[in-house]
């Protein structure tokens, strides 16, 4: 237990101080599918199930990306497994513009 709240307290000094060119990429994708998002529930023409929809898909993925995000951040030395956090980072962003691309069919 000592381990783990020693490594939590060091985490934040281990993290790389930018992001790799491609995680920048990835996030501008994804806060630009979550801005679309966004005005579609603040537009508010969406039927009420749509909209409930939207919101819970938005708040599970985001949920789902900060934990990538958290783990691409550790993961930034590590080749292999970066690769594999940065294809499910882009699954989520492609499932998250699914959501909002159905919510604005309705």
């Amino acid at each position: 237990a000592a381990a783990v709240v020693a490594l939590a307290l060091l985490a934040p000094w281990l993290r790389p101080d930018r992001p790799t060119p491609e995680t920048a990429a990835l996030d501008a994708g994804y806060a630009q599918v979550r801005r679309d998002g966004e005005r579609l529930l603040s537009e508010g023409g969406l039927p009420p199930v749509a909209a409930a929809e939207l919101r819970d898909g938005m708040g599970a993925i985001d949920h789902a990306v900060r934990e990538t995000r958290d783990a691409l951040d550790r993961a930034a030395e590590a080749p292999d497994q970066f690769r594999r956090l940065t294809a499910g980072y882009r699954r989520k962003i492609d499932l998250l513009r699914q959501v909002v691309d159905r919510a604005a069919r309705t």
